[in-house]
């Protein structure tokens, strides 16, 4: 699987709004990042929060976890996201561990659901991975299964 195809099937799961710590985070525009040799999967992704002392505050942010095959849902997820970057603009010091605390939150319980890629069996080579893939790494900017022998 190549970056573009990962890229494309992620972009249509946003944007996702959630609510915690009394804060509202809408999160978009993901940018997927494969890191070679590795099982980390990363992204880039624009955010809004809004919480009753900050107001409404924009910026980006960096999150990398790693990436998790569930069989019974033949699909992929990042799991143990952890927030690497948090760029908002004008956001005073005093408030950055909170807006990190509520972004990190909510990035690490969306990016454990929402399906990097799933699946379903539209080639050979798919149909075979969902029933015998022992691992995936990442290798050239693509997501690389090994598939053993059942």
């Amino acid at each position: 699987m190549t970056q573009a195809e990962v890229q494309e099937r992620v972009q249509r799961k946003f944007p996702i709004l959630r609510r915690v710590l009394s804060a509202d985070v809408r999160i978009e525009h993901p940018v997927v990042r494969l890191r070679s040799g590795s099982d980390d999967i990363g992204m880039e992704l624009d955010i809004s929060v809004e919480m009753p002392v900050l107001g409404m505050r924009s910026g980006t942010v960096g999150a990398s976890g790693k990436l998790n095959y569930n069989q019974a849902e033949r699909a992929f997820y990042i799991d143990a996201a952890a927030l690497e970057r948090l760029d908002v603009p004008g956001l005073r010091p005093e408030l950055h561990a909170k807006v990190s605390a509520a972004v990190g939150q909510v990035l690490q319980r969306t990016l454990a659901t929402v399906p990097v890629y799933t699946l379903k069996g539209r080639t050979a080579a798919e149909t075979a991975a969902a029933l015998a893939l022992e691992k995936v790494v990442v290798r050239d900017g693509m997501l690389v299964a090994t598939i053993g022998l059942p």
